[in-house]
């Protein structure tokens, strides 16, 4: 039992930086609705203490840490792009 899987071919003006960037986006939904913003995973490490402490701080404000840290690293970046001349 094999599997297929259809690959588009590249096209010979592919070589063109043009060229390339259109072949790549031959995949990319045709309406922006049906586009997806796609993640991205951010991993760090954390001092297990600071770890505990972060757990109890969201816990007390009935907030997940991932929707917590979402919305500080908003609020630094906004106030961040807001300073800048």
């Amino acid at each position: 039992m094999s599997k297929r899987i259809q690959l588009s071919t590249r096209p010979a003006e592919a070589k063109e930086a043009e060229g390339a960037d259109r072949w790549v986006g031959l995949d990319e939904p045709s309406s922006p609705a049906d586009k997806r913003i796609k993640p991205v995973r951010l991993t760090f490490d954390l001092d297990p203490e600071l770890h505990r402490r972060l757990r109890i701080h969201c816990f007390t404000l009935g907030q997940p840490i991932s929707e917590f840290l979402r919305n500080q690293i908003q609020s630094v970046v906004e106030v961040d792009a807001f300073h800048k001349p």
